[in-house]
């Protein structure tokens, strides 16, 4: 009996289908989980958004931002680095651990050095939980992947959560009149 022959359109087509419903499965799964361990994250006291002076001997000019997110992911500002994207997990019910990295090794604000910077911070919030303190280790990479530096970190001052304040009144100043 003759082989039949294949249609290796449709045998292509089957197996893209196969491989686009395995991840689609997958993904539902891995939303799944993620659900499952949600809790953990979605009611931590250090969700929201976070502000420090980043250099005391500079006030009011070197700030780092981070948002930590209730999913367990967290969106940073940093005056070198620039947007640093990173997770974090709940060690208990004052304390994170948390990884994060800037893509810029620059050491002078609105530079750009390729590179990566990575942090693993652990945090714990005061009392109040509205104060954060930080304990990192930051890995500072070439953009070839050669390790430059790796050295500890400590917070300087305290993070304070951001909140929403008043907008200042919206006053036009006075006119003087030019001699």
């Amino acid at each position: 009996m003759p082989a039949q022959p294949t249609n290796r359109s449709l045998s292509r087509r089957t197996a893209l289908a196969g491989l686009g419903a395995t991840g689609l499965a997958l993904a539902a799964d891995r939303a799944a989980v993620a659900q499952d361990t949600a809790p953990e994250t979605t009611m931590h006291p250090i969700v929201g958004t976070w502000s420090v002076e980043f250099e005391p001997a500079q006030p009011a000019q070197l700030f780092v931002i981070v948002t930590f997110h209730a999913d367990g992911s967290s969106v940073w500002s940093h005056p070198f680095g620039g947007i640093g994207i990173g997770v974090w997990t709940a060690a208990d019910d004052r304390t994170v651990d948390s990884m994060n990295r800037y893509q810029n090794i620059a050491d002078t604000p609105g530079e750009y050095v390729p590179g990566t910077v990575t942090a693993w911070s652990s945090f714990t919030l005061d009392e109040t939980n509205e104060g954060l303190t930080e304990r990192a280790v930051v890995e500072v990479r070439a953009g070839d992947g050669t390790v430059l530096a790796r050295f500890p970190y400590e917070a300087a001052n305290p993070y304070t959560r951001m909140t929403v304040e008043p907008a200042p009144p919206l006053e036009t100043p006075e006119a003087t009149p030019a001699n």
